[in-house]
């Protein structure tokens, strides 16, 4: 509380303003005396949306269209300024209410827990739900900036698609009073009912009888080897006549008999005739 007053602290981009924002405002000022509004500076753009801070308008621009939609109110029940932390309602200990939409609730609990760590009153958080667009989603600067509603959440160039209805039927042509009424059509002729036609019964067919074929069998099994020709039995060896063959030098036999004698004869009578007197040998 300022000063005997309420007041309501209000924050936010404000990059374009939209039908959204405007019923933020309408909570605020009917919820307090004062309304405190803090526009985004572009430090705190930056920090918070990183890669995308290039799609906000800078702060100058904002802060303008935000004073434009303040005219309708008076001078002393409002305070503008720039806005470099979004948990500054945590250090002040004059707010008393809150306003916030669905996805900001969050931030608005945290301060609460941040004002109690310093001995502060907890603030009133008033929710105020989204403003839908004509095709049921809600309206937001993001889709205004696409070019895919304006600021009032209708299509670009205010046109809306209308589904096509179906063409109505062409009423019936007058007819004059004098003319007769048209005889009713006759009721249809019951059609006569199917007789029902009894089909011939085909004769019961014999079984076939049941020829068993043969077993197959084998081309091994089937076919016998013929039997081989025998060989004519080989006849027995009779001995030859020819001479036996010699034996080599080498290996004769001894003689044996008297041709032994004769040669042992021969050889003694050569070697003893200078040594013996002739005469007859003495046989022995």
């Amino acid at each position: 509380m300022l000063e005997g007053k309420t007041v309501t602290c209000l924050g936010g981009t404000f990059n374009r303003i939209h039908a959204g924002h405007r019923l933020l405002f309408k909570a605020a000022f009917e919820s307090a005396d004062v309304v405190a509004v803090g526009v985004a500076s572009d430090s705190l753009v930056r920090r918070l949306r990183k890669s995308r801070s290039a799609e906000v308008r800078p702060y100058a621009q904002r802060e303008a269209d935000v004073r434009r939609l303040l005219q309708g109110y008076r001078a002393e029940r409002f305070m503008l300024a720039s806005l470099d932390d979004p948990y500054t309602p945590a250090k002040r200990e004059e707010f008393d209410a809150i306003v916030v939409s669905p996805e900001t609730r969050k931030t608005a609990e945290e301060i609460n827990a941040l004002r109690a760590l310093r001995g502060f009153a907890d603030l009133r958080i008033i929710e105020v739900p989204h403003v839908l667009a004509f095709d049921g989603r809600a309206v937001s600067s993001t889709r205004i900036l696409a070019g895919e509603i304006d600021e009032e959440g209708r299509p670009p160039g205010g046109r809306v698609e209308v589904l096509e209805k179906a063409p109505a039927e062409a009423p019936a042509a007058s007819q004059p009073a004098d003319a007769p009424a048209p005889a009713p059509p006759p009721p249809p002729s019951p059609e006569p009912a199917p007789t029902a036609v009894e089909e011939p019964v085909a004769p019961a067919r014999e079984p076939a009888p049941v020829v068993s074929a043969p077993a197959e069998t084998s081309p091994a099994k089937a076919r016998t080897p013929a039997p081989r020709p025998r060989r004519p039995a080989k006849k027995a060896r009779t001995p030859s006549r020819k001479p036996a063959r010699k034996k080599a030098a080498g290996k004769r036999r001894k003689a044996t008999g008297k041709k032994a004698a004769g040669k042992r004869g021969k050889g003694r009578s050569k070697a003893r005739k200078g040594s013996r007197a002739a005469g007859p040998r003495s046989r022995r």
